[in-house]
């Protein structure tokens, strides 16, 4: 096969109300998805990374524009390890992956294109993603749990993913104290004994910090914190895992080295790889690997598109991690920006449908292009 095109489309979303993290705010939602054709006329789709920040989008076009188009356009390739290894080469084990200091920001780009070109893989061989990555690899039912809850608005976002069938929640936290403590208590009011998890999304300064927050939140019977300081304070993670907490981690790192070293110093008790961050399906897949490998805890972190939450499903159904994360607030990127997916959802579940081919996301062009920015 050979990359006829790569065409980066950019979209900027409205929102019904701004969604905020401990360091920032998203009152739109860009987004950025690729898609990548073959000579022969195969198109593949996939999407980076580009919630933080606001000006994200436009820096990861001109990275497109500038040099990973001209790299890879009439590239041919057998398989997508060859297209990976081709802009590992060429970009990560380069000035540009070594000096830069930007290793992030390559990642997430490279993500979308190596998502785009597995699409196109699976396609060519007339199988769904989950049979590529494993192929003895059968539908299951996946759980599901609702994502980025709160600072405001606590019942009713709550209530509106209740309603949706969801059973599992998780709130941010990482604000101020009375702030946290006040939505713990109206979270619980709403969702009862259900499983509660948290989000510090890197709030906390230092770790002595976030145990002193961590042992006010303990009344309310969360589950696991997720980065409660930065993601690569490998050190300070232990410290708050030794303190008696279960810790949660990963979108915020980008190779399988980094994995590996989160798992020797024992920062994690669940692993989060972001299949839109870390350098698409052929990185995740190496991470993944890894942890099955070692028995540990697999939870893909996903609070993006449908692109990248159906190609997520796809390794839940291959590799049977623990659930799903799924944006509870309203995000037409998931439920607007295609026309139909190869999963369903129903209570709570994933249940993955008889539409497989490849990941199996119908964009709907005519919401795209009404959207688009570039």
């Amino acid at each position: 096969m050979k990359i006829k095109q790569i065409n980066p489309i950019a979209i900027e979303l409205p929102l019904q109300e701004t969604i905020y993290t401990s360091f920032g705010k998203m009152s739109t939602r860009k987004h950025l998805i690729i898609e990548v054709a073959t000579e022969d006329g195969i198109f593949g789709y996939g999407e980076v990374w580009t919630n933080f920040p606001y000006y994200n989008t436009e820096d990861k076009l001109s990275l497109f524009q500038n040099y990973l188009i001209p790299l890879l356009k009439g590239f041919e390739f057998n398989t997508p390890d060859e297209v990976y290894q081709e802009m590992k080469n060429k970009i990560l084990n380069t000035g540009a992956g070594k000096q830069w200091g930007a290793y992030g920001h390559l990642k997430q780009a490279i993500s979308g294109i190596d998502m785009a070109i597995w699409d196109i893989y699976s396609k060519s061989l007339n199988k769904p993603l989950y049979q590529v990555l494993r192929n003895d690899s059968k539908p299951i039912p996946i759980k599901a749990y609702a994502s980025g809850l709160g600072p405001n608005n606590v019942t009713r976002t709550t209530t509106n993913a209740l309603d949706k069938g969801f059973k599992m929640f998780k709130l941010k936290v990482g604000f101020s104290l009375e702030k946290d403590l006040e939505n713990l208590q109206e979270i619980r009011k709403v969702i009862g004994d259900s499983p509660l998890f948290l989000d510090a999304n890197q709030g906390f300064q230092d770790a002595e910090t976030a145990i002193f927050h961590l042992m006010k939140y303990s009344p309310y019977s969360f589950e696991f914190i997720e980065e409660p300081v930065l993601a690569h304070d490998f050190f300070g993670l232990k410290k708050v895992r030794d303190a008696g907490f279960k810790i949660s981690g990963g979108e915020n790192n980008y190779s399988l080295l980094e994995f590996k070293n989160l798992h020797h110093l024992n920062c994690l008790d669940i692993y989060q790889p972001d299949i839109g961050k870390c350098g698409g399906v052929s990185t995740m897949r190496e991470i993944v690997n890894y942890l099955e490998e070692n028995e540990l805890a697999f939870a893909p972190h996903m609070f993006s598109t449908i692109i990248g939450q159906t190609a997520t499903l796809h390794f839940l159904t291959a590799h049977h991690g623990l659930f799903m994360e799924v944006d509870g607030n309203d995000n037409p990127a998931l439920h607007s920006l295609a026309l139909r997916t190869s999963f369903d959802f129903k209570d709570g579940i994933f249940y993955c449908n008889d539409q497989i081919n490849g990941i199996g996301v119908d964009l709907d062009f005519d919401y795209l292009n009404k959207y688009k920015i570039n």
